[in-house]
């Protein structure tokens, strides 16, 4: 892509951006626990999608847990986000794997639908 140009999504590559999009495939094929990162200002993939992979893998019954970055994008930028995010990650394997986490204040996420906004 040239510099200063913008992708546009065209009507004609619809059937093929639907094909892609998570939302019609993944709650369909997924059966084991899943944890989302996401940032609330991401450009790139909106938290509103994010949002809606979890409401629909919640609604299936699938362990799902939803952890959002007020002050993030698509990617980290605060020192302590990608930190505090490899942590839970690692307390949400530990707890579905099977090793418990001896990290304090990373254990179930309190939020009874499994949301956690930070």
């Amino acid at each position: 892509m040239r510099a200063g140009t913008k992708r546009r999504s065209k009507p004609e590559n619809a059937e093929r951006y639907r094909d892609r999009s998570p939302i019609f495939f993944i709650v369909d094929c997924v059966a084991a626990p899943v944890q989302v990162i996401a940032g609330r200002t991401n450009p790139r993939c909106p938290v509103a999608k994010t949002e809606q992979v979890y409401d629909a893998l919640y609604a299936r019954g699938i362990p799902v847990e939803m952890v959002t970055y007020e002050d993030e994008g698509h990617g980290f930028g605060e020192v302590e986000n990608p930190i505090d995010a490899y942590r839970r990650r690692a307390a949400f394997f530990a707890r579905h794997i099977g090793r418990e986490t001896t990290q304090p204040g990373y254990g179930p996420t309190p939020h009874p639908q499994g949301r956690l906004e930070l």
